[in-house]
């Protein structure tokens, strides 16, 4: 099986095969043979790996997108552990995102406080475009890249529900 590890921003094609419970795994042109056994807890691993001992904490954060979470020798790893099926979906999911305009949707549903652009205004990466109330709370929805705004679907005041396309913007090259 093949899998695509990040950790820390490093990211690696690992390829793991199982026979009579040892696992071969190889990283880099380097296999090891690695005895993973249940440690007592769902949670814990003991992990031997060229006659060394390893426990090792580890739990999802967010299965569907495989991210997780390791504690080794009292460190903790956030990790992004990708199948063939979820990294052949995420790179659809890149290239559909890269064709069209981007849009800011609602995160959940509230009150547009303020529309902070208009239609062909540039924006920057990180700048806020819409304030929204939600739960009480006043959340700035930023654009995540470089563009001009294409569209805006919404006007202070306006009650949104969750997901509702706010603001699109085309991407500049």
């Amino acid at each position: 099986m093949k899998l695509w590890v990040r950790i820390e921003a490093q990211e690696k094609l690992v390829e793991v095969s199982e026979r009579d419970g040892i696992y071969s795994v190889t990283l880099d042109g380097d296999t090891r043979l690695v005895d993973c056994r249940s440690a007592g807890h769902r949670d814990y691993l003991s992990l031997i790996i060229d006659n060394k001992s390893h426990l090792v904490e580890c739990a999802p954060i967010s299965f569907e997108d495989g991210r997780y979470y390791a504690n080794i020798s009292g460190r903790r790893y956030d990790v992004e552990v990708l199948d063939e099926r979820l990294f052949a979906t995420r790179q659809a999911t890149a290239v559909v995102k890269d064709m069209g305009p981007y849009v800011i949707a609602s995160p959940m549903p509230g009150l547009i406080l303020d529309v902070r652009v208009k239609i062909g205004d540039p924006v920057k990466a990180g700048s806020a475009v819409v304030i929204m109330e939600a739960m009480k709370m006043q959340n700035e929805l930023v654009s995540e890249i470089d563009g001009v705004v294409k569209a805006i679907n919404i006007k202070a005041n306006d009650a949104v529900e969750s997901q509702t396309p706010l603001v699109e913007i085309e991407r500049t090259e």
